[in-house]
């Protein structure tokens, strides 16, 4: 399916860059999105990207993420492509975020917040690298 617009950015594995990919996704997205769902859309591209920062380059290396930001008449979509280590989130334990809270634990909730608010897609690139596909429909 063929995206009606489309932006595509590229950044380092450097949290500093954080801010322009929430800026850069708040522009483009604004006029199509309510405002609760553009702060779900930043939120989740912010932990996506975030969590390839922290841990798929455990090595301290440079890596490369890109994300590609699509509109479609009734979903937007945002495909974040890394060269990280493979990363299986199915994997992961599951996590209860109020628990976490009463035992004062920080983090660890990224993929779920991601998965709450919008519909995601993993796969493995081959050799190395992760493909994540975050999609939300339009209401």
């Amino acid at each position: 399916m063929q995206s009606e617009e489309s932006h595509r950015l590229k950044i380092q594995n450097d949290f500093a860059q954080l801010s322009q990919v929430r800026a850069q996704v708040k522009n483009f997205f604004s006029k199509n999105l309510s405002s609760k769902d553009l702060m779900q859309v930043i939120q989740s591209v912010d932990e996506a990207v975030a969590n390839v920062i922290e841990h798929g380059y455990p090595d301290g290396r440079n890596g490369n993420i890109e994300i590609e930001l699509l509109k479609f008449n009734d979903h937007i979509a945002i495909v974040i492509t890394d060269d990280a280590g493979h990363f299986d989130p199915a994997a992961l334990p599951a996590v209860n975020p109020e628990e976490r809270y009463e035992q004062g634990l920080d983090g660890g909730i990224g993929v779920y917040i991601y998965s709450t608010f919008m519909h995601a897609t993993r796969e493995p690139l081959a050799g190395q690298g992760n493909r994540l596909k975050l999609v939300k429909r339009i209401e």
